[in-house]
């Protein structure tokens, strides 16, 4: 599972990483998606979504608020059970809160979520329609493209791409293999016929996945699924 921290220091959120980590959850935590909506086009990749004792209870509540329509599982780490943004938040987590007690608070609002929507991969592809057999996608290049895919036009930058695919820091290794990674699924999107995305590179900001203009495509109602081939 895939859970995003919004918090105002990275640093503070070590503990909770850990323990996120122990249960077997992908972890990404964020100080630049605090900045407001502008700032949140990656946040339909997370599953859960946990914000810091470190953001004010006005902060928390405009989160809130601005997430509450993607229908994503929301808890806030705390000392009171008591707020007035708990009809926008599912949970507490206290701040001494061990693993198992962690893991007992995550299963109870992913349960409660009945959306599933989150769970639909990118590639996903109408039962009438097949991906050409000679284009695969490897692991990394999926989650690249998903990761892209719902930043919806905006550029995401190489450090923000390594913590999402290595939940670690950006260096030279790193930033040669997402390269790599780029170049490779260009030379596959090319392959798809009709090709109906590019990804373009944004010189000092990262990548992003564009549309082909003048190429029709599919979504499905939430607009959150979308089919590479017709």
């Amino acid at each position: 599972m895939r859970i995003l921290v919004l918090t105002k220091c990275i640093f503070r959120e070590e503990a909770l990483e850990r323990n996120l980590r122990l249960l077997g959850h992908e972890v990404f935590s964020s100080e630049t998606m605090v900045e407001g909506p502008g700032a949140f086009g990656l946040v339909p990749f997370f599953h859960v979504i946990i914000l810091s004792d470190t953001l004010f209870q006005k902060e928390q509540i405009s989160i809130a608020k601005a997430v509450e329509p993607l229908t994503i599982p929301m808890l806030k780490v705390s000392t009171s059970r008591i707020s007035s943004s708990m009809d926008l938040i599912q949970g507490i987590i206290p701040q001494d809160c061990d693993v198992e007690k962690l893991r007992t608070i995550i299963e109870s609002v992913v349960k409660k979520q009945v959306s599933v929507v989150h769970e639909t991969p990118f590639f996903q592809v109408s039962n009438s329609k097949k991906i050409n057999d000679e284009v695969k996608f490897s692991k990394l290049e999926k989650r690249l493209l998903e990761c892209l895919h719902q930043a919806r036009g905006e550029s995401i930058s190489s450090e923000e791409i390594c913590r999402i695919l290595w939940q670690g820091e950006l260096s030279h290794s790193r930033k040669s293999h997402i390269s790599f990674l780029v170049n490779s699924i260009r030379k596959k999107l090319a392959k798809l016929t009709p090709q109906q995305y590019k990804i373009e590179t944004d010189w000092g900001n990262g990548y992003s996945l564009k549309k082909i203009e003048g190429v029709d495509y599919e979504i499905d109602a939430s607009d959150r699924l979308i089919y590479l081939i017709k």
